[in-house]
């Protein structure tokens, strides 16, 4: 089933019907009784009634009965009567103006206590983003700053060309069709038995000692002339660069 439509009638009997039973007329209590309707335009049409409301002219036409028959005799009665009419009018369209106006105040700090919310839920989702990207762009500084950790490592001096660990990197980029990366080099070497700090570090040594080369920017080990060399030195067989052919 839809929603009702707001209108500047139902608005005005739901405003009616709430003073009725002595409730302020708020958003949305009225929306409620009228079944649906915009909040931006329930909240319109109330300040049209309120609008309505302050500048109708005072309900006299019972005051006017009784003035009529002033020429009765009734005068004071009737007079009483007629006043005691045109202050309890006066007396309604006051109460209903405090009531509407209340109404729509709270509907104005309802609306923009929303709007607070919209906006927080929007900052708290690019602030997400922004950490995801902060994210990435924080493991990739890392793999940065482990290769720049070499020049830390040359401090113990240079590698050893017949350390075994070091010796079985320039071996796996040798033997390898594809260039590895420095997570593949880790879980070969892991899976040699070497521990996961001297597999960091015979990276590291061949790469400074120029028997490997990274390139790119996720970086990949290839073998250089040196490395050849050391290769075809200890009598083993070396694939063609793998420059040549990436």
């Amino acid at each position: 089933m839809s929603a009702a439509k707001a209108t500047i009638e139902n608005v005005r009997e739901a405003i009616l019907m709430l003073q009725r039973n002595n409730e302020k007329p708020t958003i949305s209590k009225v929306s409620k009784y009228i079944g649906g309707g915009s909040r931006t335009t329930v909240l319109a049409l109330m300040q049209q009634v309120f609008e309505e409301t302050a500048s109708a002219k005072p309900k006299s036409h019972m005051a006017q009965a009784y003035l009529i028959k002033l020429a009765s005799g009734l005068v004071d009665e009737i007079w009483r009567n007629a006043t005691k009419l045109a202050n309890n009018d006066m007396k309604h369209r006051v109460d209903t103006l405090i009531d509407l106006n209340a109404g729509i105040s709270d509907g104005m700090q309802e609306l923009i206590e929303e709007n607070a919310s919209l906006l927080a839920r929007a900052e708290a989702a690019e602030d997400r983003a922004l950490q995801a990207e902060a994210q990435k762009a924080g493991r990739n500084e890392m793999d940065d700053h482990l290769s720049q950790l070499t020049k830390l490592i040359t401090k113990l001096g240079p590698g050893d060309p017949e350390d075994p660990a070091m010796f079985s990197v320039i071996q796996m980029v040798a033997d390898l069709e594809t260039a590895p990366d420095r997570d593949e080099v880790r879980r070969r070497m892991l899976a040699k038995g070497f521990s996961s700090d001297a597999a960091n570090r015979a990276r590291y040594h061949a790469v400074h000692d120029d028997y490997v080369e990274e390139r790119g920017e996720t970086p990949r080990l290839y073998l250089t002339p040196r490395g050849r060399a050391r290769l075809a030195k200890e009598n083993l067989n070396t694939p063609p660069e793998l420059g040549d052919t990436a």
